[in-house]
């Protein structure tokens, strides 16, 4: 048997990484870390934040909790272009 999962797992089971992904961050062009080719994960505690719904977002959720940032007003939206025109009017 077999399964898809994210990692970390649990050490009861074997993994195989099949792919990695990269985690991007979209920024309005007028945000002064917009200016920059790599942001760290440090340089967003206390931005607005917007993910995909539950379900999508638990990769993210879980580097936040590991690093200890905090982001504030977290919006999640089922659709990734209403976060693409979000970003755009600046309000995440």
């Amino acid at each position: 048997d077999f399964g898809f999962t994210t990692l970390p797992t649990t050490e009861n089971f074997e993994t195989i990484p099949l792919k990695k992904d990269r985690i991007l961050c979209i920024l309005p062009q007028k945000h002064p870390l917009s200016i920059l080719d790599k942001v760290h994960i440090d340089q967003l505690e206390n931005e607005a934040f917007i993910t995909l719904k539950s379900g999508y977002n638990h990769d993210i959720k879980r580097i936040l909790k590991d690093t200890g940032v905090t982001l504030q007003n977290s919006f999640e939206m089922a659709d990734d272009q209403a976060i693409l025109a979000m970003v755009e009017n600046e309000l995440g």
